[in-house]
């Protein structure tokens, strides 16, 4: 792969392609569209894989919203770490019958990054050269952890492994979403925010939604309008 003439295209949404290394904190109310944001940005080629983690719902639903924004996408390239605690056997480091499913504990996040790290090196394996990661949502692991630097070390050991692989990391966030007791969720936002390359921001508007971003070059000034 040359990773010098290569970027990640973020088709159907006003973003202009990215290097590859950026990761992205998407921040907004989920009934703006953030869900959809998030699956849309991690859509690729189909010489891309993706892995997903998802908290806030199973891996099977993960990957029914995600195949939604990627419908021509290869299934075989698509894996996901299903931390949503949904009582379907979840325990540290379990495989599900599913070789591309594994199960973690939310509130183990060291188990969880076992668990997201081997199943990128499964694809890496396979062939997969240009990967897509994302994570839908943080906010679950906000709740669920005593110390919000855990958080924060969980979200840096990903970013630096998506910035050494030359991939692509979307994760999401509401900021209005509870997120225990530890700080406000529009604080912990700004905190997380400083681990990414940029910053993109959802806003609703009226029946539709906009977006701006931070951090990143080549990309649209002031809001643009998305829909979701």
């Amino acid at each position: 792969m040359s990773t010098q003439t290569y970027r990640y295209a973020l088709e159907a949404t006003p973003l202009n392609p990215v290097e590859p290394g950026t990761s992205l904190l998407v921040s907004g109310p989920r009934d703006a569209g953030l869900d959809t944001l998030v699956h849309r940005l991690l859509a690729g080629d189909d010489d891309e894989g993706m892995v997903g983690i998802t908290s806030d719902q199973d891996g099977s639903g993960f990957r029914r919203a995600y195949r939604r924004e990627a419908g021509h996408a290869n299934g075989g390239a698509v894996s996901v770490v299903d931390a949503s605690g949904d009582g379907r056997g979840a325990a540290t480091d379990h495989r599900t019958t599913d070789e591309n499913v594994a199960v973690a504990d939310p509130a183990d996040l060291t188990a969880v990054n076992m668990q997201f790290s081997s199943l990128c090196d499964d694809l890496r394996f396979d062939g997969v050269e240009r990967l897509r990661t994302g994570l839908v949502s943080v906010s679950p692991f906000c709740a669920a952890c005593d110390d919000m630097r855990d958080v924060y070390r969980f979200v840096q050991n990903i970013t630096s492994r998506n910035r050494r692989s030359d991939g692509l990391f979307v994760c999401a966030i509401d900021p209005d979403a509870n997120v225990g007791e530890l700080n406000s969720g529009q604080n912990i936002t700004e905190g997380l925010s400083r681990a990414f390359s940029g910053h993109v921001k959802l806003r609703p508007d009226g029946r539709n939604a906009e977006l701006s971003v931070e951090g990143l070059d080549d990309q649209p000034t002031g809001w643009s309008p998305i829909t979701l």
